[in-house]
Order: C-alpha cells, then sequence, then structure tokens
C-alpha cells in the first residue's frame, strides 16, 4: 500500500453514517478499485488480520458436535456503508447425509448451504429467493468482478456457489465473492446489503478488567478537539492476557461534536511492555468523504509498506508507547506526542498531542457472557455490539451485549 505525509488543512465538518434496514443504492460505489490505485478496503483488511486473534475463538470449542451448528458472527465488509460490520449468523445441520445447512444472516435472511466435514468446506449456492417487499422479489446472489475492467458486472455472475474453507479459526469465503441482497434484474432498485471478504467466525469471551481513565489525544488533537480525560472499560483478552479492550475510546470528541452513540473499541497490544502496539481501529466517521483510522507508529511500520511523496520507499521513526505496572496492580500505559497516527485516504497525519491510559488489574474477572449479579431488575438497560459500541436501537436478529446494572449478557435481538 503506498501512502504519503500530508498536511491537514482546518479540519472540516465530519459526519456520522448510519444504514437501515431497506433498499440502498450504491450511486456508483460499484465501480470501486478495491485492488486497483485507491486501495480504499486495505485498512479495513490490515485492521481485520490483526484483530483476528483477539476477535475469535476457536470453532471446535463453541458449535455443537455436528462440526457446524451454532451462533456465528457474519463479519465483511459492506459496500453499502464502505466499512466493515459484524452482525448475528445462525447455521443449523438440517440433513447430517446430505450436509445441507441453513444459514440465518443477520438474523433476517436464511439461504441453504453445504457443509462438508471432511474438506472442510462450507458452500453457499447462487441466486436463492428470500422474499418479496413492495418493490418485488429480493434475492440472495453472488456477483462478479471484472479484473481486466475492474469493476463489478451487472446482475448476478456465473460462479455456481460460494464456498468457505476453514482458516485461521473461521470460516472463510473468497475476498472478491460479492454477495448481494437484492434483484439482480433489477439492480436499479437498490440492495438491502453488497458486501465482501464474507466470513463467519464464532466470538470470544472477553473478561472484565474494570474502570480506567483515558485521556484520549490523537484523533482530538488532529481536529483542535481538547483532550478531556474519561471513564472507560476495560477487558482483557481471555486466552491472551497482554491485549486489552478499551470501550468507546474516542468519547470525548464524540461529546465535543454532539454526537449520538459510542466509539468502536480500541485493541492494545501489550505482549512488549515497552512498545505497546494500537492496532488500526475506525473512528466510525468520514472526513472529506474518506473513513477516519488511528493507531501508532510501530503498527503502521509493521503492517504497511509506506512510500514518500518520490515513491520511495520510508519508515516512520518510532516513539515507543511504554506500559508501567505497580506493585499493586495500577497499570500506565502512555502514548507519547509523535506516537499517533491517523489515516484518512491515502494520506497519513502524526497530531502532536500525548495520550494516557490507567486502570487497576487484579480486581474481580468477570466474563462479558456470564455475570452472576444481584437483582438489576430497575436498573437501566443498554446494548453495545461485540466490539464494544454502544448501540441505541440494536435491529432483530443483531447480537448484542446487553448491560442491566451490573449484569452483562449475550442476547439475540429479537
Amino acid at each position: 500500500m503506498k501512502k504519503f505525509y500530508a498536511i491537514l488543512a482546518a479540519a472540516a465538518i465530519v459526519t456520522s453514517a448510519s444504514a437501515s434496514i431497506e433498499r440502498h443504492t450504491l450511486d456508483g460505489a460499484l465501480n470501486l478499485p478495491v485492488k486497483k490505485e485507491v486501495k480504499a478496503l486495505d485498512a479495513k483488511e490490515v485492521a481485520h488480520k490483526a484483530t483476528s486473534k483477539v476477535a475469535k475463538k476457536s470453532v471446535s470449542k463453541a458449535i455443537a458436535e455436528d462440526g457446524i451448528t451454532g451462533e456465528y458472527v457474519w463479519d465483511g465488509v459492506s459496500l453499502i456503508r464502505q466499512s466493515e460490520f459484524q452482525v448475528a449468523c445462525d447455521i443449523e445441520l438440517v440433513d447430517a447425509a446430505t450436509g445441507e445447512v441453513s444459514i440465518v444472516l443477520g438474523g433476517r435472511w436464511e439461504v441453504l448451504g453445504t457443509y462438508d466435514a471432511v474438506a472442510g468446506t462450507l458452500s453457499i449456492p447462487n441466486m436463492q429467493y428470500l422474499f418479496s417487499d413492495e418493490d418485488g422479489p429480493v434475492y440472495f446472489y453472488i456477483k462478479e468482478y471484472n479484473e481486466l475492467i475492474g469493476d463489478f458486472l451487472p446482475g448476478v455472475g456465473l460462479a455456481d456457489e460460494t464456498t468457505a474453507t476453514y482458516q485461521d479459526e473461521s470460516f472463510v469465503f473468497p475476498e472478491m465473492d460479492i454477495w448481494a441482497i437484492g434483484d439482480p434484474d433489477h439492480e436499479e432498485l437498490g440492495y438491502y446489503e453488497v458486501s465482501l471478504a464474507n466470513e463467519f467466525f464464532v466470538p470470544i469471551e472477553w473478561t472484565y478488567v474494570g474502570i480506567g481513565e483515558w485521556t484520549e489525544n490523537i484523533i482530538s488533537a488532529l481536529f483542535s478537539v481538547p483532550a478531556v480525560p474519561v471513564e472507560v472499560e476495560i477487558y482483557q483478552h481471555p486466552e491472551d492476557e497482554d491485549v486489552f479492550m478499551v470501550t468507546d475510546p474516542l468519547k470525548a470528541f464524540y461529546a465535543d461534536n454532539e454526537w449520538d452513540g459510542a466509539s468502536p473499541s480500541m485493541l492494545l497490544d501489550a505482549e512488549d511492555p515497552d512498545n505497546v502496539g494500537l492496532i488500526e481501529t475506525s473512528a466510525d466517521f468520514t472526513y472529506q468523504g474518506k473513513e477516519v483510522f488511528y493507531c501508532n507508529v510501530a503498527y503502521l511500520n509493521a503492517n504497511y509498506q509506506l512510500t514518500d511523496q518520490n515513491g520511495q520507499p520510508t519508515t516512520i521513526p518510532e516513539v515507543p508507547c511504554v506500559m508501567t505496572e505497580d506493585s499493586e496492580g495500577n497499570v500506565t500505559i502512555t502514548f507519547p506526542v509523535g506516537s499517533g497516527i491517523v489515516l484518512i485516504g491515502q494520506s497519513i497525519y502524526m497530531p502532536q498531542g500525548e495520550s494516557v491510559l490507567t486502570f487497576k488489574k487484579g480486581g474481580e474477572q468477570d466474563a462479558v457472557n456470564n455475570i452472576a449479579t444481584d437483582n438489576n431488575v430497575n436498573a437501566p438497560v443498554e446494548y453495545y455490539n461485540l466490539q464494544g459500541v454502544r448501540v441505541n436501537n440494536p435491529a432483530a436478529g443483531e447480537l448484542v451485549i446487553k448491560k442491566q446494572g451490573t449484569e452483562i449478557n449475550k442476547v439475540l435481538v429479537k
């Protein structure tokens, strides 16, 4: 990926995006140079690969004895929303003799498929009728990407099916198998969804550490927003104690912009406490039509091939982010000036601000998925998605974390 330094002008208005369950037109968005000059989706690919070890657990630990039935997460990149998404996906083995399975995508769209336990593959046939709306029939179908013209062809593709292989503890479908929910004969009416890089995985259960204090001065510094300390929830990976999740890290920035909802959770890799990695995280807003991500220099150098404005390979001098811990388990992670990075389109920005996270380890450890608590019947209910982002009105079929008082459970919205 080619990136270059650029100077950010005065901050323009930034906007959040949202989508409802209806048909959406793409306004030419299918003409995406996903693997061509812009590579607009590469940031999500890198982030997805980097977080795979902390976003999944072994399928064999979470599904039924038949090897396939269970609750999964459908992970992909939406060409409608221009962002990565994760929603519930239920798979049930219907016929053990033939391997026929029922797959309910997002709690809404049921398609049939075939599971081959010997080969470790999961196939979904092309062109399946789903339902009809006021505009006519709606199908699940696979579109075709033509590499010669760098575009997706109209209508349904020629492939008989899309087939996932079991890899990295997930069922991973070919990246450029484009799934569409709509009518291939009337694509001008829009789509319910168009996605690529689709896969199914089983989510892990994060371990609750406690409340921490986070002063974010990466995104805030870039857009000249005051850095204000806020309370955040800290979680720890159950199988990798060096990986931490921080919920709603842009809380102060969102509040300054008077935005509703919570920002996507931030992941920290503290395997080397003298060089903590801030894994690339979506800020969940756009600047001048381009999505905004942030990370630290160490992560950027390790995961990107950088070039300067002359096209020559380069790296950015690293300013280490250090984690210290005292004898009582009080942890401080410091992100010094010059360590934070913001990615906007093809440009890299280096905000001049210091960020600090503090929290205490060694408290009561609770699993996010099953916390035994006192009666919380009268407490207000809050919902979060699987990345820890607060959801005000979760949609039917969405797999979310429900928090009521001190009780936290993973639920499927009906």
